[in-house]
């Protein structure tokens, strides 16, 4: 489905899981029947090359594992090479299930084979982690120095996100997966020399590689912690646990729908609702945060001095320079509230910069209605004049387009629509990212190409209504308009898109404008 257009999906029946299924594959390849047997894996499938399973380690709770045995037919045990260094079994850890826990300091396993080095990165890999770090070595080989953990070696690793490396004899890839910390979703990713691609609860994320890893034929692999040249190092040490690892060569889609399907019956992977009867839930894990002018009450034509955020998160936007308070009145769009900003200078000041370098992927929605061409909506902004398109970032108006900037550690995009009405009311959606943006209006796509690269600025202090930079005390960029709900989510499925789509849509245009949805995505 196109977003942008109206849905009929229901609100409240989207889940998203919170434990971290881990899904890495290598590349494709042809199809082999019987990955599962008895609602579990087959180990006579030909491709599967280990299986890592806690439930097969018996030592006692809280005791040291120095060895994980190998569940598929190959030899190919985890075990423990320097005293000391054995991670901990835990008798209940996800869905009361064993885990191995890596304690972040130096927990190692060595593999008895190394199957990640080069020439051989055509694996699937799947993990069920619970962790919040965001610099480890999960399993594979990597350098026995420190500061190569996504350049050196080929596996799965964490850094800020999930993130696979890649082999070949001349060159190989990282990837990330942009956004949130994986430890409440969903990951798979598409490793190979030619294209990578990361997919975030079925979403994709990522299709580019960040760099070139260096094709070291190192000769260990390790789980934990790398130690790649057999050094005795246990470098970028994981601190989080370990449930299942399995790892086979290339699947079909069918095959890696099966497997995921396993793990996550298996770990019964708890969920939460995006919506409560017919509201957004204010508790959605991924809500950032929601700005309704239907919970102001101050009265019409009053001053607006705070707007709460009604996403759990405490994030009121407040005045904090006197005279530059925009008003309240309950006539705007479908006769329902809204806030109505001046133009010259009314600002109300985010605390909690949630637009700030590696915030991404953000999902925003924005219920507007304006003849300002040229204007700051929402996010971070230079306080200086002549840099609204190239630093900060969030939605704006340019040239009488909305459009949406977003920043990560290493690049930028700017994205403006070619809608240009927005008199009458109007639905933006913009999906934030680093990496494949496209925007349209109508639910149709108009363009994919990131039109122009932003300064890398993080600036210190959000803003709506009027850009402040890092809190000087300036209104740069003010808009001409009326704001009457915002919502901004990190990471949403394509379904959980469609479902905010549909209650805007429903409650503030119930006869649907010509050309007024504009979508980025």
């Amino acid at each position: 489905m196109l977003l942008g257009k109206r849905s009929s999906a229901t609100h409240n029946a989207q889940m998203v899981p919170v434990p971290l299924l881990l899904i890495l594959l290598a590349s494709s390849g042809t199809a082999l029947a019987g990955i599962l047997s008895g609602g579990v894996p087959d180990t006579n499938f030909p491709g599967l090359k280990v299986w890592y399973d806690a439930a097969t380690i018996g030592v006692g709770d809280g005791n040291p594992v120095s060895a994980w045995s190998n569940s598929a037919p190959t030899a190919n045990a985890a075990t423990n090479g320097v005293s000391g260094r054995d991670p901990s079994w835990v008798a209940s850890g996800v869905n009361g299930l064993p885990a191995v826990q890596f304690d972040g300091v130096d927990d190692q396993l060595i593999m008895a084979v190394n199957l990640f080095n080069v020439h051989n990165s055509t694996l699937t890999y799947f993990a069920l982690i619970q962790s919040t770090d965001t610099a480890a070595h999960i399993i594979g080989y990597g350098s026995s120095s420190a500061g190569y953990l996504t350049s050196y070696g080929a596996g799965l690793i964490i850094n800020g996100t999930p993130g696979v490396k890649a082999n070949s004899a001349n060159n190989g890839v990282f990837t990330t997966a942009p956004g949130e910390h994986p430890d409440t979703v969903a990951v798979a990713a598409v490793a190979s020399n030619a294209s990578s691609k990361i997919y975030l609860n079925g979403l994709l994320h990522n299709t580019d590689h960040q760099g070139l890893v260096t094709p070291y034929n190192y000769s260990r692999a390790t789980l934990g912690a790398s130690d790649g040249s057999a050094s005795g190092d246990a470098r970028d040490p994981f601190d989080g646990s370990i449930s299942e690892i399995l790892v086979y060569g290339a699947l079909t889609a069918s095959e890696i729908d099966e497997v995921n399907g396993y793990l996550t019956n298996k770990y019964a992977l708890t969920s939460e609702p995006l919506f409560v009867g017919d509201e957004p839930n204010p508790d959605f894990s991924k809500l950032r945060v929601w700005y309704d002018a239907g919970s102001i009450g101050v009265g019409v034509g009053n001053p607006v001095t705070a707007w709460t955020n009604s996403a759990a998160e405490t994030n009121t936007a407040t005045v904090q320079t006197g005279g530059r308070e925009p008003v309240w009145t309950d006539t705007g769009i479908n006769n329902l509230p809204t806030v109505i900003f001046d133009g010259v200078d009314d600002q109300l000041v985010i605390p909690n910069n949630i637009f700030a370098v590696n915030s991404l992927p953000l999902s925003y929605f924005a219920v507007i209605q304006s003849t300002d061409t040229t204007a700051h909506l929402i996010g971070s902004g230079s306080s200086s004049p002549g840099y609204r398109t190239s630093l900060g970032a969030g939605l704006l108006i340019d040239e009488s387009a909305v459009a949406v900037k977003a920043i990560s550690g290493g690049s930028s995009l700017f994205l403006p629509a070619l809608t240009t009405d927005y008199a009458n009311g109007a639905l933006v959606t913009a999906i934030a990212c680093d990496y494949a943006s496209s925007i349209g209006t109508g639910g149709l796509v108009e363009s994919n190409d990131v039109v122009s690269v932003l300064r890398n600025g993080g600036y210190a202090v959000a803003g709506l209504g009027a850009a402040t930079g890092n809190g000087g005390g300036t209104a740069r960029d003010p808009f001409d308009g009326s704001v009457s709900e915002i919502l901004v989510y990190g990471y949403l499925t394509a379904t959980e898109i469609a479902q905010i789509e549909t209650y805007l849509l429903d409650k503030y245009f119930p006869t649907p404008l010509t050309g007024m949805i504009i979508t980025v995505r």
